[in-house]
């Protein structure tokens, strides 16, 4: 296999699939196919599988890995003091299988269709894990295509492809509306497998998601666009969390958003209208439907905000591993097979350690490794990336989380901190105790109790107030809140005291609150 590095030959590779909605969605076909299910064959040319496949062109080198090298999200950052643009290989993909392939395995239990996926999944995670965005794993999604012929698999991806993690449940769900008096109509979900299991995702909105394309034969079934009718539609979140509706300006004129409100939460009405032959589409973004509930007059907004709260949210994104108390002669933090810090009753599978000299790994059949960030570490299902810690912070390194935890805002005045164990006791609002891992600290010559979760986090530790798109922030105990700027720059401390002038915290940038890297930010 190739190292990814050796492709990196020019700073934007040239683009070749051919696209009527590129960038928001590309699309890669690969034909005379022997094995839909063959995932070496569908990912690398270079891995001899599969030696007839080729795209539409003929050409048999281009699979899917090339496709996602040649074809990436490109971004903004700074280095050095200059704007630099930076290629991210995309995350999501469709697979689009042929339906009688599909069937066949629908009968035998779905078990190849199960390995096909995670293969995949696992080959970007590996190749490609040098240009992945920041704390986001690769995810494929299968489903079937009537029109395929049985020797032809498509994948889908780009700005406008997201595919949701298991078991998550949309902020909005996306439905079509054939006029203002008719009942919204769904979508229809997709299923993915899980031991044989078919599991239910609804198609909608994510916390995490910035757009949705809707077009003929895309990741999205919408009987509005057929090959006959070209065009497409796409949502895509603003800046201000607010969602907007965009057509091709050629096929598809669109008329515009018109917000509307429900006693449920948020609501947004698009029109579209490509001639005079086809009535309108019109799509609705609407808190998700309760499960089991009949009818929309009951609706689930799942950690939504109370009436009159813009959805904003704290985002944790990484922790900031503390430098040692003249108490402490070390700490180990306990991390689950995909780097994430494992549960307190969970299996401890690799143990991070620091004992003011070194910061080492090492875990059931992981060799011991001396760490000094920023760094990348391989894992069996992912990886672990350390950063240099943010200046001001007091941290040896930042730990960034392979997925940011979400922590929402649903009141207006809040308090963040630990869990405090006495009987009784008035608990903060808002418990950060992820780092709550027994017989984590070690202490010099003392028999003491406490967690790497105890050091510099109070159990009141911060009081929060949401005015408008900023949190006002005050020391609640005898501990400062440190907050830095969207750049990592540190930012004049809330310090304790009742006199003492609460800080604006603005979205976008973050709170340090013990070893907890909170980012203040859209819940969207």
């Amino acid at each position: 296999m190739r190292p990814i590095s050796r492709w990196f030959t020019s700073p934007r590779p040239r683009t070749w699939l051919d696209s009527p909605c590129a960038p928001h969605l590309w699309t890669l076909e690969l034909q005379n196919l022997q094995d839909p299910f063959n995932a070496e064959g569908l990912w690398d040319a270079a891995l001899g599988d599969e030696p007839d496949a080729s795209d539409p062109s003929g050409r048999r080198d281009r699979r899917l890995r090339q496709a996602l090298h040649d074809h990436r999200r490109w971004v903004k950052r700074r280095e050095h003091g200059k704007l630099v643009e930076e290629g991210q290989a995309f995350t999501d993909v469709v697979v689009m299988l042929p339906k009688k392939a599909w069937n066949d395995q629908l009968r035998l239990g779905m078990t190849r269709l199960e390995v096909l996926i995670d293969n995949l999944e696992q080959a970007h995670a590996r190749d490609f894990e040098d240009i992945l965005p920041a704390g986001r794993a690769p995810r494929y999604l299968a489903r079937p295509d009537p029109l395929l012929p049985p020797d032809r698999v498509r994948f889908h991806f780009g700005y406008g492809v997201h595919v949701p993690a298991e078991g998550e449940m949309p902020l909005l769900e996306l439905l079509m509306v054939e006029n203002e008096d008719a009942p919204p109509r769904a979508f229809t979900p997709w299923v993915h497998y899980r031991d044989g299991q078919p599991l239910e995702r609804l198609v909608g909105l994510y916390a995490d998601q910035d757009a949705q394309i809707l077009c003929a034969r895309g990741p999205l079934d919408c009987p509005w666009f057929t090959p006959d009718t070209p065009g497409y539609v796409l949502l895509r979140r603003g800046a201000r969390g607010e969602w907007e509706g965009f057509g091709d300006d050629v096929h598809t004129e669109f008329l515009g958003r018109r917000p509307a409100t429900r006693e449920q939460g948020p609501r947004w009405v698009f029109g579209s209208l490509a001639d005079v032959d086809r009535p309108p589409l019109i799509l609705e973004l609407d808190a998700p439907m309760e499960p089991g509930a009949a009818g929309y007059e009951k609706t689930l907004a799942p950690g939504g905000p109370p009436p009159g709260l813009r959805p904003l949210a704290l985002w944790l994104d990484a922790l900031v591993l503390p430098r040692l108390p003249r108490e402490l002669r070390g700490w180990t933090l306990w991390l689950d097979p995909d780097g994430r810090p494992a549960a307190p009753d969970a299996p401890r599978d690799l143990a991070l350690s620091w004992d003011g000299r070194r910061l080492q790994l090492s875990g059931k059949q992981f060799p011991i490794q001396t760490l000094n960030p920023p760094e990348t570490v391989s894992l069996p299902k992912g990886a672990l990336r350390l950063e240099e810690a943010p200046a001001g912070s007091s941290g040896v390194a930042m730990l960034c989380l392979p997925e940011p935890v979400r922590l929402p805002i649903e009141r207006e005045r809040f308090e963040i901190g630990r869990f405090d164990p006495r009987p009784g006791a008035n608990q903060a609002d808002l418990l950060l105790d992820l780092l709550d891992q027994p017989g984590s600290l070690r202490w010099r010559g003392r028999d003491l109790q406490g967690s790497l979760g105890n050091l510099g986090l109070g159990r009141h530790h911060a009081a929060l107030e949401l005015r408008e798109d900023a949190l006002l922030v005050s020391a609640a105990g005898s501990l400062p809140v440190v907050l830095f700027d969207a750049r990592r720059h540190a930012l004049q401390a809330a310090e304790p005291g009742e006199d003492a002038e609460p800080r604006v915290l603005k979205r976008g940038q973050f709170l340090l609150a013990g070893c907890y890297w909170l980012r203040f930010d859209d819940d969207l």
